[in-house]
């Protein structure tokens, strides 16, 4: 049997499944860690009494029927070049905040959390957050990425009472090739694999970003757009402003970033650094009239995709 773990597959075994010939067997490899992966999802679910994610049920619940652009949240420095008129128009649509966006005042529609394995982080605490009163008057939908050690079993159960009606789990997987050329064409197979099935898991390479891309691709938007997703630098809307961090009652937040670029472009511990996932799924999207853009022209994301023009914008206005 083919393992998809790093270093037991042959070259010459890889180099065979890596030709076209080989896309079956890529897309079994890759299909049957998705479904061993929806097993753990719904075991830990059960035993955490919560819900599993299904995105076009998760689509029905948060409302905006009308409402096309999922708008996705990330915590880089360029959040702070929004003014109040960029945030409403993220309203009027559907949004995401991804792991420390509690620290903002903007509430979205979603928060999305990848568990912290170490419990004296300052990103494990981010849970007592989701407690601020705005928060819970907006009551958000929680997607929180399967616990595998108490650590992050107990960094769950930190989630307020009051949204937990509200929260979701789901896994990840990644696929099982390791060429960038057949990337673009193994994730279409996957996404429709998806879409067909009722598994709660997303196709992932180590980036929250690629994860909820997916998710938008899944529950239907025709618009997906990164903000505050810059990866070229390691600055954050909070060190930036750091009035963020007061109306939270917080002295600092470390984000735990140890290099001057975002460690999701390092091919360390992934098979594609985040950017080539997104320039895949972007490629996947086209065809069924999916855009994927970047809010901000300073980002790592505008040199492979479009940059999103909010509505009050100067470039907008002489479109």
């Amino acid at each position: 049997m083919v393992s998809n773990r790093p270093g037991t597959v042959t070259s010459a075994v890889r180099a065979l499944i890596e030709t076209r010939i080989g896309g079956n067997l890529r897309f079994w490899a890759s299909w049957r860690d998705a479904t061993r992966e929806n097993r753990f999802v719904r075991e830990v679910a059960k035993r955490l009494n919560t819900s599993i994610l299904e995105p076009h049920e998760l689509r029905r619940r948060i409302g905006k029927p009308h409402a096309d652009t999922l708008f996705i949240l990330g915590s880089g420095a360029s959040v702070e070049d929004l003014g109040p008129e960029n945030f409403r128009e993220i309203n009027s649509q559907v949004s995401v905040g991804i792991n420390a966006w509690p620290l903002h005042h903007f509430v979205p529609d979603l928060y999305a959390f990848e568990p912290e394995p170490k419990a004296h982080t300052d990103h494990y605490r981010t849970m007592s957050l989701l407690a601020r009163p705005d928060i819970l008057a907006k009551e958000p939908f929680i997607l929180f990425l399967k616990p595998r050690t108490q650590i992050e079993v107990d960094q769950f159960l930190k989630i307020p009472s009051q949204l937990r009606s509200q929260t979701y789990l789901y896994g990840r997987f990644q696929p099982f090739t390791r060429d960038l050329t057949n990337l673009s064409g193994d994730l279409v197979r996957l996404v429709d694999r998806l879409t067909a099935s009722c598994c709660p898991v997303l196709p992932d390479s180590g980036a929250s970003i690629v994860r909820m891309a997916a998710l938008g691709l899944l529950m239907g938007f025709k618009r997906i757009v990164f903000v505050g997703v810059d990866l070229n630098n390691t600055e954050y809307f909070w060190e930036r402003n750091p009035a963020h961090l007061a109306r939270n009652r917080i002295e600092s937040f470390s984000s735990g970033q140890t290099r001057s670029t975002h460690e999701t472009m390092e091919r360390v511990n992934r098979p594609f650094i985040v950017t080539e996932m997104i320039q895949a799924l972007a490629t996947l999207g086209k065809p069924r009239g999916v855009e994927i853009l970047v809010a901000s022209k300073k980002s790592e994301l505008a040199t492979i995709v479009g940059v999103y023009l909010f509505k009050g914008s100067a470039a907008h206005r002489t479109r």
